[in-house]
């Protein structure tokens, strides 16, 4: 990091869906990394970073470029932190120490200037949708996915790949997230904000739990564009990312 202090405490992003069909997201996170994301002190990855995760032992070219971009970031002196999504939720161990991240778990905690924020993916507030809940509790079972990374690799392959083109099709009917049980995180929690990602309608809402206002921030998904949410000194703004000038990534990290 540069000798100036940096502009923003925190950058918060999630759901850009990684892989290598989508070369020019590729490239635009490649871009934040190397401008937007230098000038914070902390990034927060919210959740579905890739696309889907079937075993760190099944990390493509694709993935370790990411990962090299990353630990090219925290050598810079940015810190980063990743949550599991529901595509990526099996990211492990290994994984994290190619990016140089902290994994973080969901929900989480985080102290500013005298608060707590609650950061979490927020597909656990989806209760709405009864099928991808059932799905939610089996999948996330320890032993299952312990069984699982087990499994031959052509096989979970060949599951990620039905699972990647199960979700595409259900992307179209993301259900939003179910108020009564955000407002319930937020008291339980005693927290006045909330960050989270998955649903893909970024937007900012108020509530009120016990006479105090609360404001949940939905992180956008990326595509062509993307967009960051920042914590600063004057509090939280969006800034939009342009489409990147190369529609694909080409330098190559050390950390590889």
């Amino acid at each position: 990091m540069s000798n100036t202090d940096p502009i923003y405490d925190s950058l918060f992003i999630s759901d850009l869906h990684l892989c290598e069909e989508r070369p020019q997201t590729l490239a635009l996170f490649q871009q934040f990394l190397d401008t937007t994301a230098r000038q914070c002190r902390r990034l927060y990855i919210l959740g579905d970073l890739f696309e889907y995760w079937v075993g760190d032992d099944m990390a493509t070219v694709m993935h370790r470029q990411v990962a090299s971009w990353i630990h090219d970031l925290t050598d810079q002196g940015v810190s980063v932190f990743f949550m599991h999504g529901n595509r990526d939720f099996l990211v492990g161990d290994q994984f994290s120490r190619l990016c140089g991240w902290t994994l973080l778990s969901d929900p989480h905690i985080l102290r500013w200037q005298g608060e707590n924020l609650l950061l979490t993916h927020g597909d656990q507030l989806c209760i709405d949708d009864v099928d991808y809940m059932k799905f939610r509790r089996f999948s996330r079972s320890r032993f299952r996915i312990s069984v699982f990374l087990h499994l031959p690799r052509t096989f979970r392959r060949w599951v990620g790949k039905r699972l990647r083109r199960a979700s595409m099709k259900r992307n179209t009917e993301i259900m939003d997230v179910n108020r009564d049980e955000t407002l319930k995180l937020f008291g339980q929690h005693h927290v006045r904000w909330m960050i989270h990602g998955h649903t893909h309608r970024p937007a900012s809402h108020e509530d009120t739990v016990e006479d105090m206002t609360v404001t949940r921030h939905v992180l956008a998904d990326w595509g062509h564009s993307g967009e960051v949410l920042a914590l600063g000194n004057t509090g939280f703004e969006r800034i939009a990312l342009p489409a990147p000038q190369k529609k694909a990534p080409t330098r190559r990290g050390h950390h590889s």
